[in-house]
């Protein structure tokens, strides 16, 4: 998952740790709610927890998503990257 994070603040060009919360906090919330909306499908149960369970994880890949983007940020990452 830090991978298909890593690549997408790569393509989006976040600039920052800014950038990299919201969208590390976008996509978290997109991949939790569709695997939680599946899961909820199969057993059941209550679907205020699966939401919350999005949300939390949303919340989650947001401050993964920081510290991805403020690495990239720095100007040595991007050069041996070839930004």
């Amino acid at each position: 998952m830090g991978a298909v994070l890593t690549l997408w603040l790569l393509k989006s060009n976040s600039a920052g740790w800014r950038d990299g919360v919201r969208h590390g906090a976008s996509i978290g919330l997109m991949i939790w709610l569709g695997v939680n909306i599946l899961y909820f499908g199969w057993d059941g149960g209550s679907l205020r927890l699966h939401l919350i369970d999005s949300a939390i994880e949303g919340i989650r890949w947001g401050g993964a998503g920081g510290v991805v983007g403020l690495i990239l940020g720095s100007k040595s990452v991007r050069a041996r990257v070839g930004l």
